[in-house]
């Protein structure tokens, strides 16, 4: 991976784990592409490099990206470099998941959520 890979998916080559591929990296470039046109619901992940629950969160929603791929998106949100994104969802504190279906925001969780909460949570996107 080149050094300007790193942050096409929401963080340092480094502290991606491999396959983190399927991770979308959101901007206020391609956020109606990408986000509100997503054919399934997707989870908005909203970041930030320096942010230690963030850290903690990310391999959960990469690894559950990778089981619940199709039928779940995950769009990472680095609210450093998109701060007009976090604004506009009215993020005050990280980490934050918005998730969008249909281009709608319908659920939001603030804060560092354990395994078991956010695979649930996918589990309820994905109807299983």
């Amino acid at each position: 991976m080149s050094d300007d890979d790193d942050d096409d998916y929401g963080g340092d080559a480094d502290q991606r784990g491999a396959g983190d591929a399927h991770l979308l990296e959101i901007t206020e470039d391609n956020f109606e592409d990408l986000a509100v046109a997503s054919p399934v619901p997707i989870i908005l992940d909203f970041w930030a490099a320096w942010c230690e629950p963030c850290k903690a969160l990310g391999p959960i929603l990469s690894d559950l990206a990778l089981t619940y791929a199709g039928r779940v998106a995950v769009g990472k949100i680095d609210v450093d470099s998109q701060g007009a994104l976090a604004a506009a969802f009215g993020v005050r504190g990280i980490p934050t998941m918005v998730v969008l279906r249909d281009g709608e925001a319908v659920i939001e969780e603030r804060g560092f959520r354990g395994r078991a909460r956010v695979e649930a949570l996918f589990a309820e996107l994905a109807g299983a």
